[in-house]
């Protein structure tokens, strides 16, 4: 997945975030509107959520196989 693939995901759960703010705010928040719009809500955050670990794990996995090169002489190494 790629950075605007989150992005989008990003903008579409503000966009259902609003539009279960104004079914609240128009209809109340027991309306079936306005559970529907949060329980679509969760699914995004969901969704979002587990690409997003996904990619960090991802990334953590990578840099756990990096091998490091160091010189054999040590003390050329200074600590910052």
């Amino acid at each position: 997945m790629n950075s605007y693939t989150l992005q989008k995901m990003q903008n579409d759960i503000q966009l259902k975030r609003s539009e279960m703010i104004k079914s609240a705010r128009e209809n109340g928040l027991t309306h079936a509107r306005t559970i529907e719009n949060s329980q679509e809500l969760d699914e995004l955050i969901n969704e979002y959520l587990s690409i997003e670990h996904t990619e960090k794990k991802e990334v953590r996995l990578s840099i756990q196989s990096m091998v490091v090169i160091l010189p054999e002489n040590f003390s050329d190494i200074r600590l910052v």
